[in-house]
C-alpha cells in the first residue's frame, strides 16, 4: 500500500465523518508495514487516527497510541516536533499533559501547553520535571539554515559561544559564534522584548571564503517554548537561526 494513498485515504474518510472507517484504514496501513522502520513512516499521520478516536470518545485508546508514539520515538527528535506541531493542528495538544514526564522533550512541550492553556499551576509542575530531568543531546545544538535551503547542525565542539548579554531596561542580547572546518558564524540577536533602542542585531556566516552579512530585528525573533523553555529562534536576512536551548547550547 502507497504511504501517500494511506494518507489520503485516511484523510478522505476523516473529513467525511467516517471515524470508524478512518481508524480502520490507518491500522490496515500499519499491519501491512510490519518493520518499525516502516511504521515510523506512517508516524506523522497518526494524529489522524488519535483525532478519530477522540471523536469517537475513545480516550483510553488515544493515551495509549501517544504514549507509545512518544515511547517508540523518543530518539528521534525531528518526528516528535513533527508530531508535535500536527497535534497543535488538530486540536489534541492538551492530551500531552497527561503523559508521564519522562523526557525533557516531554516536559517542555507540557510546559509551553499549559502556558498556552493558562494551566499556570500545570506550567509550573512541567517546569519543575524538566529542571529536574538530565539534558538531552538535542539540547546542546544550534541549527541555520541558509538562503539556499541547505540546513547546517552545529555540535558542542562547534559552538565557541552561546551566552546572553544584559542591556540597559531589561533588554538583552544573545550571542552566538560557531566555528568549523568549513564555515564560521557570529550572531548577537535581540531578544523578542527589547525596546527600540535595542530592536536590530547582525548575524555574518563565512563559507567557502564568501562572507555573508545579514541583519536580526527583534520582530523576527521568537522565544515562544518549542523544544525547551529557553528556545531561540531568529528569521534573517541571510537565513533562519535556531537555538534549541540558550542555557545549554554548546555545553
Amino acid at each position: 500500500m502507497n504511504i501517500k494513498k494511506v494518507l489520503s485515504v485516511c484523510s478522505d474518510l476523516y473529513n467525511g465523518e467516517e471515524y470508524e472507517a478512518s481508524l480502520a484504514a490507518f491500522d490496515t496501513a500499519l499491519a501491512s508495514y510490519p518493520s518499525p522502520n516502516e511504521q515510523k513512516l506512517l508516524t506523522p499521520y497518526l494524529p489522524i487516527k488519535l483525532r478519530c478516536l477522540y471523536e469517537l470518545n475513545r480516550y483510553d485508546e488515544l493515551m495509549v497510541c501517544l504514549d507509545k508514539a512518544y515511547s517508540d520515538y523518543q530518539d528521534d527528535d525531528w518526528l516528535l516536533i513533527s508530531f508535535n506541531e500536527i497535534l497543535l493542528h488538530f486540536e489534541l495538544a492538551h492530551f500531552l499533559l497527561k503523559l508521564a514526564p519522562t523526557s525533557r522533550f516531554i516536559t517542555a512541550q507540557q510546559y509551553r501547553i499549559a502556558v498556552e492553556l493558562a494551566q499556570f499551576d500545570k506550567a509550573d509542575a512541567a517546569l519543575t520535571a524538566y529542571l529536574a530531568l538530565p539534558p538531552s543531546r538535542f539540547e546542546s545544538y544550534i541549527y541555520f539554515t541558509d538562503e539556499q535551503g541547505t540546513k547546517h547542525c552545529f555540535y558542542e565542539s562547534d559552538i565557541q559561544d552561546c551566552s546572553i548579554t544584559s542591556m540597559p531596561n531589561n533588554n538583552i542580547y544573545i550571542n552566538v559564534k560557531i566555528m568549523t572546518h568549513e564555515l564560521t558564524l557570529k550572531a548577537d540577536i535581540p531578544g523578542d522584548g527589547n525596546d527600540g533602542i535595542c530592536e536590530d542585531g547582525s548575524i555574518t556566516f563565512t563559507t567557502e571564503g564568501k562572507n555573508y552579512i545579514g541583519t536580526i530585528n527583534r520582530c523576527n525573533v521568537n522565544s515562544r517554548v518549542m523544544w525547551s523553555p529557553h528556545y531561540i529562534q531568529a528569521e534573517t536576512s541571510i537565513g533562519r537561526l535556531t537555538i534549541v536551548n540558550t542555557q545549554q547550547a554548546g555545553k
